[in-house]
């Protein structure tokens, strides 16, 4: 067999594109520049993650790469087919170019029939007959795949999971950005003013059981929704959107079907909670149909909104010695209505606990209860914290019965993260005759978290414990919340902090990094004007900086040094680790560094003989950045990367790049940009592709002390992000990057995404 020899680009995608000719003739295989075996051919075909890829162009990869617990996931909401290669170039490590066969098979199934195939030019595609699924189902499906060239095969098993997510599933299961279908019964429409001054929309409420979900603002002639009135059992399909924790469909792409009677008798009908106890409130029941009853009103305002005087009203109320909220605001287009919730609040506060309210509404928790604020958004109550959302002042009821304290044990905590060998401080408060007493505390399992007896929670292991608060008064009160204590995942933000503020700092050492900006007083341990008069400025990078704005606030720098990769983030342990370079005269960004200079720093903190300090690489000199190199695509295809062997490899520079966007996916093909921030971009002559981009600015970090690579912690918010949502393709774009190669061919990962700033 005979084939030019050429030279290609290879793109992780598997797409071979040529790029020049680099001779016409004809070369026999067995020539004496191949390097390689008919064997290692078809072996390094097997390693391509193009040979298979799923409906939206993900590589599908193999049990033999990913291990038996790699699930290769699809789901029926999408498609859920597989499409593979049947015929494969391979360019060998000398140039020359093969085309190899490969084959494929369905070695197991566990639903006979469900996969069918289709052909598709030199491809072929598996599909999945949903209908032969059943609710809830996940297929098990084994394909495997063989590669022939001459006398020579190689085979590899690819594990794929059909999932069947197109069904009804329940209210409680619902999860954020998926396409889902749920049932329930309308139970509550909160109508609102126009939008852009045309149409008018509701906010429609739909409840089975304990919870419920929300239309999120369709329009009153919304396919579906028009007709609808409360108690009608209904399905909706669409894609999820949750808003600060309330479960949404999203207002365009839904649709309604109405249920006939027979569809709706195994449906649970809407249960209206009566919170007797805030201690039993569940933050997953949001939206649900609720009641109280017996509260003292504390507080109540109104904020007007445009033309609306009762744009908002709020309450503060005291339910069984616990605080509770009750709510409309300006999305509620009744003011009629809002008008006498507040003059009936208003009469029950003004009795001074003789009346209390009794009301029923929705629980929810989707906008933040404010209280005493004065101003839309201000001095806000923790989201979680129970409220009830006003529907009809006709449920709203002044009753003659007074207000009775009681004695109760209220935990009072903000949410926090507890991670491993870090701390989260719970508060208590305490109404009637105990108000005064105090309380122990109790962890339900030491070995996963501890409790000091003033509240202070540390987390000790993985997993979920129970802290207690029990009256010292009264034992048999008592409060309990569930904590989970979690091994640090991710690198937290950097605080852009002074030299003031780091000074007062109460953050653990090494457990938080700053970028600080201050100017430079002097150098060394010594006050010295001059670095190379001093050793251990000339070594170690050892200077003072003053504070911009206040001259008297100084922190010693205790080793300063230009390489990006001294400072990093061990995510196990939460910690960050520093290595000084000691080259702080002979690198180019540090040796620049004068008497006066106003410089950036990334810093951790610590402590000398009771004095705070830090260690720190160099961020800017007079606002001229140093993290990244800046460079043209063309540089960061010619960069070598850390290593030439087989798998994941870094690069050894973090580089600074203007690009355009090409299009989505790695492959430059998909029709969208996803989470993941997968793209191809271009300089008009080179296309590269990134996996992954975001606007987050730390989250390429250097990996010193394990494989002295660095890494990226993809945070997939790009079509979250406020930044890079709003990215198209033809954007011109500034981000920092890192060269990432996989399995020897080019791609790069990429923060501090940003459009370009116009030349």
């Amino acid at each position: 067999m005979k084939k030019n020899k050429f030279l290609a680009f290879v793109l992780s995608a598997g797409f071979v594109f040529t790029l020049a000719s680099c001779s016409s003739e004809n070369v026999n295989e067995d020539v004496g520049g191949e390097t390689m075996t008919n064997q290692q051919i078809v072996d390094a075909v097997m390693e391509s993650s193009a040979l298979i890829n799923d409906n939206v162009g993900s590589p599908i990869r193999s049990v033999e790469d990913y291990g038996e617990d790699y699930l290769n996931e699809l789901h029926s909401n999408n498609g859920g087919y597989v499409v593979v290669a049947n015929k494969y170039n391979y360019l060998s490590e000398a140039g020359y170019s093969y085309d190899i066969s490969l084959s494929w098979e369905i070695v197991s199934s566990e639903i006979e029939g469900f996969i069918s195939t289709q052909p598709q030019d030199d491809k072929t595609m598996y599909l999945a007959d949903w209908d032969k699924t059943e609710t809830n189902e996940k297929v098990n499906v084994t394909l495997k795949g063989t590669a022939t060239y001459n006398d020579a095969t190689a085979s590899k098993t690819f594990k794929l999971v059909f999932n069947d997510d197109q069904i009804v599933i329940p209210i409680e299961d619902m999860e954020n950005n998926t396409s889902t279908t749920v049932q329930g019964y309308v139970t509550a429409f909160i109508e609102g003013g126009l939008y852009n001054d045309k149409e008018e929309w509701y906010q429609v409420l739909i409840q089975s059981g304990d919870y419920a979900f929300a239309i999120a603002m369709p329009f009153k002639d919304a396919a579906g929704i028009e007709g609808l009135k409360v108690g009608d059992a209904v399905q909706v399909s669409g894609t999820t959107n949750f808003y600060n924790g309330q479960r949404q469909i999203k207002n365009s792409g839904f649709t309604v079907e109405k249920l006939t009677a027979s569809q709706a008798a195994s449906l649970a009908k809407p249960n209206t909670i009566t919170i007797d106890s805030v201690d039993d409130f569940d933050s997953t029941k949001l939206l649900s149909l609720s009641s109280i009853s017996g509260a003292k009103v504390v507080n109540v305002e109104k904020i007007p909104y445009k033309d609306d005087e009762y744009g908002q009203v709020q309450a503060e109320l005291l339910l069984k010695g616990k605080t509770f909220y009750v709510y409309a605001d300006h999305y509620n287009k009744d003011i009629e209505g809002k008008k006498a919730l507040y003059e009936k609040l208003v009469e029950i506060k003004d009795s001074n606990g003789a009346k209390t309210l009794d009301m029923d509404g929705v629980m929810n928790n989707y906008r933040d209860a404010w209280v005493g604020s004065g101003g839309l958004g201000e001095d806000e109550v923790k989201t979680g914290t129970p409220a009830l959302y006003f529907i009809d002042d006709e449920d709203v009821i002044v009753s003659n019965e007074a207000y009775v304290e009681v004695d109760a044990v209220n935990i009072v905590y903000g949410g926090e993260d507890l991670f491993v060998g870090s701390t989260v401080k719970l508060d208590v408060s305490l109404s009637g005759s105990i108000a005064d007493g105090g309380v122990n505390w109790t962890s339900s399992d030491d070995k996963i978290a501890t409790v000091d007896e003033n509240g202070l929670v540390t987390g000790v292991s993985a997993g979920k414990v129970k802290i207690t608060a029990t009256s010292k008064v009264k034992p048999e009160l008592s409060a309990s919340i569930e904590i989970e204590s979690q091994v640090r995942l991710g690198q937290p933000e950097y605080k852009k902090m002074s030299v003031s503020q780091v000074l007062e700092d109460s953050a653990e050492d090494e457990t938080q990094a700053y970028v600080v900006r201050g100017k430079v007083k002097c150098f060394g341990s010594t006050n010295t004007e001059d670095p190379t008069d001093n050793e251990d400025a000339e070594q170690y990078g050892n200077l003072y900086l003053e504070d911009e704005n206040d001259p008297s606030k100084v922190i010693q720098v205790y080793g300063l040094n230009g390489t990006f990769r001294s400072l990093s983030y061990d995510p196990s342990a939460g910690l960050y680790k520093y290595s000084n370079k000691k080259d702080f005269l002979t690198d180019p960004n540090t040796q620049k560094i004068k008497l006066g200079d106003t410089i950036s720093v990334v810093a951790i903190r610590s402590e000398f003989k009771g004095n705070k300090q830090i260690s720190a690489v160099l961020a800017s000199v007079n606002d001229e950045r140093n993290v990244a190199t800046k460079a043209t695509l063309q540089e960061v295809i010619d960069s070598a990367p850390l290593s030439k062997d087989s798998g994941n490899t870094s690069g050894q520079y973090v580089f600074e790049v203007t690009a355009e966007i090409k299009g989505w996916g790695a492959s430059g093909s998909n029709a969208n940009p996803d989470d993941f921030g997968n793209m191809v971009v271009t300089d008009g002559t080179n296309d590269v592709p990134v996996y992954g981009m975001t606007a987050q600015s730390n989250k390429i970090s250097y990996n010193f002390d394990n494989s002295n690579k660095y890494s990226m912690g993809n945070p997939k918010d790009f079509t979250s992000n406020e930044v890079t949502k709003e990215f198209k393709i033809g954007d011109k774009i500034t981000f920092e990057c890192v060269r990432n190669d996989y399995k020897g061919t080019l791609q790069i990962v990429a923060d501090t995404a940003r459009k370009a700033a116009a030349q």
